[in-house]
C-alpha cells in the first residue's frame, strides 16, 4: 500500500482545485475549476471524490475541513487542514486508500528544480542549461580565437 501521506498529497493534487465544483457545482465553481485543472484532471477528481465522499460525509472533522476549503479555495491554511484530515482518513481506511491509489494515474518520472540566487550570480538547471554570472560569458561549443564582450577586448594578443 502507498504511504497515506504520499497518497493524500496525490489525491489533493487532483481534488483540491476541483473541490468547489465537486461539492457545490454551479457556474462560478465550474469556471474556477476550469482555470485550475485540466479536463482530464477533473475526470480523475470526479472519480476520486466519488470514492472519498461517503467517508468524508461520515466524519464530522473531515466534512468541516472540506466545507472550509470549499468556502475559500485560495486559503492555503484551509487546504493544508483538509490535507491533514484526508491523511488521517486514508491511514484509518486502508481499503479506501487502495481504491484511490488505483484511480490515480501512474506517476511518471519527473524532475523538479529549485534554486535561489542572491547577488549577481547565475543559476542554470536542467539538461542543456547554461548560465553566466555578472561579467561572465557563457559559450556553447568550441571557441577559436579571442572573445569580445561589450567594451572589453581580450584576445590572444592582449590578454590581461
Amino acid at each position: 500500500m502507498m504511504d497515506a501521506k504520499l497518497l493524500a498529497d496525490a489525491v489533493m493534487t487532483f481534488l483540491g482545485p476541483a473541490l468547489p465544483y465537486l461539492v457545490t457545482g454551479g457556474e462560478k465553481a465550474v469556471g474556477w475549476a476550469g482555470k485550475k485543472i485540466s479536463e482530464e484532471g477533473l475526470e480523475i477528481a470526479k472519480k476520486l471524490w466519488g470514492k472519498l465522499r461517503p467517508k468524508v460525509e461520515a466524519s464530522p472533522q473531515v466534512q468541516e475541513a472540506v466545507t472550509e476549503a470549499v468556502a475559500d479555495p485560495e486559503d492555503s491554511a484551509l487546504q493544508g487542514s483538509l490535507l491533514v484530515q484526508i491523511r488521517k482518513l486514508l491511514a484509518a481506511n486502508p481499503e479506501l486508500a487502495e481504491e484511490l491509489a488505483r484511480l490515480l494515474p501512474p506517476a511518471g518520472q519527473t524532475t523538479t528544480y529549485q534554486a535561489a540566487n542572491y547577488g549577481s550570480g547565475a543559476i542554470a538547471q536542467g539538461p542543456g542549461a547554461v548560465a553566466a554570472g555578472a561579467g561572465g560569458l557563457a559559450v556553447g561549443g568550441n571557441v577559436h580565437g579571442g572573445l569580445q564582450r561589450g567594451g572589453d577586448r581580450r584576445g590572444p594578443k592582449n590578454e590581461e
